[in-house]
This record gives structure tokens, sequence and C-alpha cells, in this order.
């Protein structure tokens, strides 16, 4: 049997005395009786087909220091802290009511040149088309334009660039100026078919985890023909 070090055999007593002084825990007896090794062994002869936690599950879910944070933002992105401050912004420009977790959205960072993209929602995918490489690191002007010039006809791609100029200047002032911008314009999917995107585009200032805050865009978008029906 292997010898265990003096610095191995202290974390093994200290980790034994905190095992001991949860199930001494009234409010968790119940609980850890649950989980505790001998009920795992005479649980798994009775019910050889269910499923139980690690007998170890409960302490590691209250002290063990391993399991890191921000295991369920694979991002590393505080989207929903986000939509929560442009929720609670104070004398909004525009009133975007209720937004869930399904909306086609993108976060640009506005403190690097072009603005780029560096979260895209799933929503936002599929009303593309595109992947995610395909549209981290980009501005978003590139739905601005079919991916194959000859998809859709010329004159099509050209009355939709004119239909479009005047509303992009307008975006283009108030970003710089960090308002909150609303338009309507025509953009198109992967496949080169067009359609009117409703972006609504609202700067923020986030703080990051380094406690700095920072300069971001948000910008939903929606497909204005998903919801032409709703509107009666």
């Amino acid at each position: 049997m292997p010898q265990l070090s003096g610095e191995e055999l202290t974390a093994q007593r200290k980790r034994l005395e905190d095992v001991c002084t949860i199930y001494k825990s009234p409010l968790l007896s119940t609980s850890l009786l649950l989980i505790s090794p001998l009920f795992q062994i005479q649980h798994k002869i009775r019910h050889p087909d269910t499923f139980l936690p690690p007998s170890d599950y409960r302490h590691q879910s209250i002290l063990d220091p391993v399991i890191p944070k921000d295991i369920y933002s694979p991002s590393r992105m505080d989207v929903l802290g986000m939509l929560l401050k442009i929720r609670m912004r104070p004398n909004p420009t525009y009133d975007l009511g209720v937004v869930d977790d399904r909306a086609a959205l993108v976060v640009c960072n506005n403190e690097v040149p072009d603005a780029p993209i560096i979260y895209a929602t799933e929503s936002f995918e599929i009303l593309t088309g595109y992947y995610g490489s395909e549209i981290i690191g980009k501005n978003c002007r590139f739905l601005q334009n079919p991916p194959n010039p000859r998809s859709p006809p010329w004159d099509v791609v050209e009355k939709c660039r004119k239909y479009n100029e005047p509303l992009l200047s307008e975006l283009r002032h108030r970003i710089q100026r960090k308002e909150e911008a609303q338009v309507k314009i025509v953009n198109y999917h992967k496949d080169g078919t067009p359609f009117m995107n409703i972006l609504t585009v609202i700067p923020i200032r986030y703080e990051d985890d380094d406690g700095v805050e920072r300069d971001y865009i948000v910008g939903f978008q929606v497909n204005e023909k998903d919801i032409t029906p709703s509107l009666g």
C-alpha cells in the first residue's frame, strides 16, 4: 500500500473533518442519508437501473472550490446581465417591450475599430443562415450585401442599396453619438435572399470580469415578415 506524505494526510484529515461537520448538520442529515456510501450500495442492489449522484455530491456543491464559476456561459458573456441593464435603462428612446432568450441579437465591441461582433445568439444564426464562426469578428454591415453578387439580380440589389443608403447614414451617425437607433433596412440571408430587418441598436456600458466598464453595442433584429401576422 503506497505511503501518503504529511501534506496528503493533512489534506485528507481536513476533508474528513469537513464531511463530518456536514453530516452533523440537522438541516442536511436527511439529504446526506440519501447519498451516503452505505445507502448508495443498498440502493444499487435493490434498484440497479436507477441513478443516484456520487456519494460526495452534496459535499462538492457546498464546499468544493474546484468547481469553476461561469460554467454555464461558454461565451463568457453576461448576456442576461446586459439585457437586464437594457431593460432598466433610464429614458429609453425605444421601448423594446419584453425580450426573451430567443431574440436574434448580437453584441459588438465598440471600443475597437469597426465594432466587431463578439457574441451572437443562435436565433441570429437561424435568422441570417450564417454559423457563429462566420459571424464573430465581422461588422454587422456584412448583412447589407448578398454573399453572391449574382443573386439576387443586380437591379434588385441596387434598388435595395438606394433604399438603405439614408437609413444607414442615420444609423452610423447615431452610433457615433452613442445614441439608440431603430431602422428598417434590407439585409440578406446567407443564401442571397433579401429580407426586411427591423434593427434596434442600444449602446451600453457594462462591467467586464476585470471590473472595468466597457462600451458595447447590442443589436436586436427581427424579420418583418415574421411579426406581420401578429400586428394584425
